[in-house]
């Protein structure tokens, strides 16, 4: 399942990746971004498992994967929205991954 699920996050991280390199406006990157983490209709199954309580541990093990992946990416998107002047954020990757931690934990606990 691990193998499978590392897949999942390489094919999302190029998904990512690819939506950097579009010339669209700044929030339609970081929504293609978002979008790309988010399961598919094939991987819906999987997430739904790894919701369960007794599969914690590598739920949080792939959330922090995701994050790893996931802010490079979303970082180099805001610096883009910096140098267009279309974003001010200081200290971006704590930001980021305050962001991302605070959205996994209302996503996660449904607050």
């Amino acid at each position: 399942m691990e193998a499978v699920i590392e897949m999942m996050i390489e094919k999302a991280e190029n998904i990512a990746k690819a939506a950097l390199m579009n010339p669209v406006p700044i929030p339609q990157k970081l929504a293609s971004v978002e979008y790309a983490f988010q399961p598919n209709k094939d991987e819906i199954v999987i997430a739904d498992v790894l919701e369960r309580k007794e599969n914690i541990v590598m739920h949080d093990k792939i959330g922090k994967k995701i994050v790893e992946v996931a802010v490079p990416i979303l970082s180099d998107i805001v610096r883009e929205g910096i140098a267009q002047e279309y974003l001010r954020v200081p200290m971006l990757k704590r930001e980021l991954n305050v962001v991302d931690y605070e959205s996994e934990y209302v996503r996660l606990w449904g607050l």
